[in-house]
């Protein structure tokens, strides 16, 4: 379109046109605003444009760094969305030599907003009326203090023995916290199986020994629970299809196991792990709309349950063959943290699950000892039994582990469970109900 303005009051004629195409619109937002003014030197500005989707699920983010401050502006969520937008907005470009006016539509106006971090440090510093005696003699020490005064202090601080550099301090912790509480009302009771009851709990993942529920045995909100879950929750959201919530209820779980397996390879599972999720798909699709023993729903959120245990106990194989590859069976923290690739903070939530944490020339660093490596395997034979119906291949996964088979059995039977030996002679754990753990090992008589 394109009319002629004129203005009496000094005869200039402008040619009006409204651009009539959206293809620049398409490759890049027009119009943005900073609610907070404009910063200053903005004119080294430089903006990046993010999108994911396209057409009416098309979502948008500029973001763009000046004066060592990030801005943000979306056109989605609840009060960003174009779709809330009451106005139409264009951007007219003049151009002078031809007294042409040009409008370009745009439907959205960005609005830049500072993103903050927040610090994990307190704004006020500490004053002298909230230390310790101690804390203010060190204060003092380190700001007035000889060089020699210093390095006797620094001397008798590394005399000092804390929980952080005691190797399972926090295990011995609860192990004579628990003993306090029981002795009272276990007086009688034989002292060695007092003893083994309490060495089980330690060393063995989360248990019911009375329970005749398989699931219950080893609770599953007890293995994995907070961070772990949340995050391993969001990891598996992200892997599906966006348009999942629009498929055909039969198609649901033949297209998340099709999607979770990609995730599978893409972060480098073992095959055992595939072949579990598609064992999983053709037990729940046939269970869920063939025999109709549960409703679809139920199905679908059995099929996810039996994913996220999976993507958790790929996580700790990892971390199991990580330590034991590594010198004295420990890494940096750090590094772990990296090799993993762990969403969210889960990573440090099982470095202190399983790991014995301590610091050596300022690096954190994470080992396994003894006692740590039987609680990890524990938790990844009772991750395993939930992930394959509770009947778990242990020859296959001391494959993966690079053990002896032996070795899985051994914590097998600690945690009061059967080796059966399955068509292809493969070693199968399964849980006898309820719980029955070994006793005391004997003692062999001395030959006369």
């Amino acid at each position: 379109m394109s009319e002629k303005l004129s203005s009496g009051a000094k005869g200039v004629t402008v040619s009006l046109a409204v651009a009539n195409s959206k293809e620049d619109e398409e490759v890049y937002p027009r119009v943005i605003s900073f609610p907070g003014g404009v910063p200053a030197n903005s004119e080294n500005m430089q903006m990046f444009v993010g999108q994911k989707g396209t057409g009416k699920k098309r979502r948008r983010q500029v973001i763009c760094t000046l004066n060592g401050l990030a801005y943000s502006g979306i056109d989605h969520g609840d009060t960003h969305s174009h779709k809330n937008n009451l106005c139409k907005y264009a951007v007219a470009k003049l151009d002078s030599a031809s007294g042409t006016l040009t409008l370009y539509p745009t439907d959205h106006v960005y609005a830049m907003r500072p993103q903050v971090v927040a610090s994990d440090h307190a704004a006020d510093p500490a004053t002298l009326s909230t230390m310790t005696s101690d804390e203010r003699r060190k204060a003092l020490t380190d700001e007035f203090g000889s060089s020699k005064k210093k390095r006797a202090m620094k001397q008798a601080a590394s005399n000092s023995i804390v929980d952080t550099n005691v190797s399972g301090a926090s295990a011995v912790e609860l192990a004579i916290t628990d003993s306090m509480l029981e002795v009272e009302a276990s007086s009688h009771v034989d002292a060695s199986e007092f003893a083994l009851e309490q060495n089980r709990r330690l060393m063995l993942p989360p248990y019911d020994a009375d329970t005749t529920t398989e699931a219950d045995a080893y609770p599953l909100a007890k293995l994995m629970h907070g961070s772990v879950s949340f995050d391993i929750d969001a990891m598996y959201a992200e892997a599906m299809p966006r348009d999942l919530a629009e498929q055909k209820s039969k198609k649901i779980i033949s297209l998340s196991a099709s999607a979770f397996r990609t995730l599978l390879a893409q972060i480098e599972a073992p095959a055992t792990f595939l072949e579990a999720v598609t064992a999983a798909e053709e037990q729940l699709v046939e269970a869920g709309f063939e025999l109709k023993l549960v409703e679809k729903h139920d199905a679908i959120a059995a099929f996810k349950l039996r994913c996220t245990v999976l993507l958790y106990q790929f996580f700790l194989v990892k971390m199991f063959k990580i330590l034991m590859a590594a010198k004295w069976n420990q890494a940096a923290a750090e590094e772990l943290a990296e090799s993993l690739a762990m969403p969210g903070s889960s990573a440090d939530t099982i470095f202190k699950t399983f790991g014995a944490i301590s610091k050596k020339g300022g690096v954190s660093t994470v080992s396994l000892t003894k006692q740590g490596i039987d609680k990890l395997l524990g938790y990844i034979l009772a991750l395993g039994l939930h992930a394959h119906n509770f009947s778990y291949n242990i020859t296959a996964l001391a494959k993966d582990l690079g053990l002896p088979e032996t070795n899985l059995a051994k914590v097998a039977r600690t945690m009061g469970g059967k080796i059966l030996r399955d068509s292809e002679a493969a070693s199968v754990m399964k849980l006898a109900l309820p719980l029955k753990f070994p006793g005391r090992p004997r003692v062999q008589a001395k030959k006369k």
